[in-house]
């Protein structure tokens, strides 16, 4: 499987979904149904059209960023996704939904001059 348009020195991270930059510096996430040479994109949830992926709105990252995603339980029993990278080269934030769907919610990160 291919993923075109992705930035020539994006990072990628992995938890319940593979985490890239796109050429356009918009940071996205894409739900991979794993099955060795027949590796392919989930479907959309919910049996709706296209497929299982995600864009943070209205953000882009510093072209290259380093990222880290992962997914954190909750307490109701679910998972929510946890993304980390940088926004303007000074910063570390931190974007966060639930694992299933939903709006991401932003912190930024201290660092320490």
């Amino acid at each position: 499987m291919a993923i075109p348009g992705v930035h020539p020195s994006s990072s990628l991270g992995y938890t319940n979904y593979l985490a890239l930059q796109y050429g356009d510096e918009t940071i996205r996430g894409y739900n991979i149904s794993w099955a060795a040479e027949n590796t392919s994109f989930a479907p959309a949830k919910g049996g709706g059209p296209g497929i299982d992926e995600w864009t943070i709105p209205n953000v882009v990252g510093v072209p290259g960023t380093h990222l880290s995603i992962t997914a954190l339980a909750d307490q109701s029993g679910g998972s929510h996704l946890t993304i980390f990278f940088q926004e303007n080269g000074t910063d570390i934030v931190q974007y966060d939904r639930d694992d299933t769907a939903g709006a991401f919610t932003y912190s930024e990160m201290p660092v320490n001059q």
